[in-house]
């Protein structure tokens, strides 16, 4: 490893981003021996600004880790039956799942067996896991135990179906149909009454729709 204090860019495997970290490094050495004396607290706030410089000289050399996806149950259980029942992948596929999964599955009334035979049986008939398996899911790094998430939701796989818009047209001919026929009847209801005197004479009364009155007499 080459260590210079001045970046001479022609001596093989000379690096001015890798300097600048290892100089922080040498910082921090140093102010961790001149701080022994020192108060905690003022010690820790310039300890932190060295690492947040060591960081940026970090990242100068090497770009950030990308997080592990979590170990997701039903995408386990899905090759495993795609592998041969029996043999060496499948048996270390399934001892992985069993590690990772069992008791999570086993304190929510699962099994495990059972749910290999599902997985398989919905994949072979071109079906989906939801709802077959339970979504457990666990951190790469195995640090907490496994837990039940929330299926995503599914993208629909038929058409949507075309809204018939609301029409009113043939609601309110029908009404102004029945209206006219109402006005129809009551017309001629208004425009004949007949009446019954109680001396057996009847009296027939013509009520014209335009104003006044036509009456005849007829005695029994």
């Amino acid at each position: 490893m080459i260590r210079m204090s001045n970046f001479d860019p022609d001596k093989p495997g000379a690096s001015e981003a890798f300097n600048d970290f290892a100089k922080v490094l040498d910082d921090i050495a140093a102010a961790m021996l001149a701080g022994l004396e020192v108060d905690a607290s003022i010690l820790a706030s310039t300890m932190s600004s060295y690492f947040t410089s060591l960081t940026a000289g970090l990242r100068e050399i090497m770009p950030e880790l990308p997080a592990l996806h979590d170990i997701n149950l039903p995408a386990q259980l899905t090759n495993l039956s795609q592998l041969p029942i029996g043999s060496d992948q499948y048996n270390t596929l399934f001892a992985s799942i069993e590690s990772n999964f069992k008791s999570a599955l086993e304190d929510a009334g699962y099994s495990l067996p059972e749910l290999v035979t599902k997985t398989r049986t919905a994949i072979d008939a071109g079906e989906t896991l939801s709802g077959v398996v339970p979504n457990f899911v666990r951190d790469a790094a195995g640090l907490s135990d496994a837990f039940e998430e929330a299926w995503a939701v599914l993208h629909p796989t038929a058409d949507v179906e075309a809204e018939i818009i609301s029409s009113f047209a043939p609601v309110l001919t029908d009404l102004q149909s029945n209206l006219k026929s109402l006005a129809a009847d009551a017309a001629a209801a208004i425009e004949k009454v007949e009446e019954t005197l109680t001396n057996g004479d009847e009296i027939i009364t013509k009520r014209l729709l335009h104003g006044g009155t036509i009456t005849t007499t007829t005695e029994v």
